[in-house]
């Protein structure tokens, strides 16, 4: 059994990047993959909290992350401001937990009106 905050034995995939920005021998320019690589760290270093498990960061779309967890969850989150995001998540799901729901959905880059649908755990 896995420690708490152990790195899951699964690293998460990074999908979505633009064949055009990844060239042999050259640093990427993306600005989302670097952020994707910035919260693959976080989640090997235990820094996301217990529970969050990624399975693949979408990094197609221009500014934000698109997150599926092992829990089949999708969570959307903007590049800047990551941290405040992350925390938000981290609460959202705790709450979950109390009540017994599984994150459908979260798009915690609106800002303060964080749209999240719910499902019931199997």
């Amino acid at each position: 059994t896995p420690r708490k905050g152990a790195p899951s034995a699964r690293m998460p995939e990074i999908v979505g990047a633009k064949v055009a920005d990844l060239k042999i021998g050259r640093p990427v320019l993306s600005p989302e993959i670097y952020q994707a690589l910035a919260m693959i760290q976080k989640l090997e270093r235990g820094e996301l909290g217990p529970g969050m498990e990624i399975s693949s960061i979408d990094v197609s779309r221009q500014g934000m992350l698109v997150i599926r967890t092992s829990e089949e969850s999708v969570i959307t989150i903007a590049t800047v401001m990551m941290e405040q995001q992350l925390r938000r998540w981290g609460v959202i799901l705790d709450d979950a937990r109390r009540r017994s729901l599984r994150i459908a959905t979260a798009d915690l880059s609106l800002g303060r009106d964080v749209p999240v649908t719910f499902a019931a755990n199997p």
